[in-house]
């Protein structure tokens, strides 16, 4: 599977992909929005929220393999009125996104194309995540807040480092000195 990034009206992005799916084969072709979830505390009480990943842009998932665009996406995303062009590395001969790119999305989102929450514990100034989509990717993160619930990490999308706030709920805050860790009063609960 190929991925091919679109650059499209920002805030139509849903739009964009109802009217690419009225005009490609829905077998072979599927267009999506990737989203992320961000937390919000109100009233005392967590919610979730859902958010478009990278505004102004949607990925459109094919079975063709090639690097080069297909013609009847090219001409979908040319006849639509949501959509401006396919994202390319120079040329449309070179369209789909690299390997790597599309394997770190992958991983990070689950089957809907949802980078979910995660939750973490911070030893010191590190971090820990123990489950989530950041789970093994903390050396990603940029930078975190603990007060908003979010982390800052870097992706890479058409060889381009594009900075991507995702929820981080931080649980424990823990002192980095290990002889501290066994006295409980030094845990901060949050």
């Amino acid at each position: 599977m190929s991925w091919y990034v679109v650059f499209v009206k920002t805030g139509q992005e849903n739009k964009a992909v109802m009217d690419l799916r009225s005009k490609v084969d829905e077998e072979t072709t599927f267009p999506f929005v990737p989203m992320k979830e961000l937390l919000f505390k109100k009233r005392g009480e967590v919610r979730k929220e859902k958010e478009v990943l990278f505004p102004g842009y949607i990925f459109v998932e094919t079975e063709e393999t090639n690097e080069a665009c297909p013609i009847n996406l090219f001409d979908a995303v040319v006849k639509s009125r949501h959509c401006h062009r396919i994202l390319n590395y120079g040329s449309y001969e070179n369209s789909a996104m690299n390997e790597i790119e599309q394997d770190l999305l992958c991983s990070l989102m689950d089957e809907d194309g949802l980078i979910e929450s995660s939750d973490a514990l911070l030893v010191g100034d590190r971090v820990m995540v123990i489950s989530g989509a950041l789970k093994g990717y903390e050396n990603r993160i940029v930078s975190y807040d603990r007060h908003k619930r979010t982390a800052v990490i870097e992706v890479t999308m058409m060889n381009k480092s594009i900075p991507v706030t995702v929820a981080l709920n931080t649980l424990i805050k823990l002192p980095d000195d290990k002889n501290k860790c066994r006295n409980e009063d030094t845990y901060e609960f949050i």
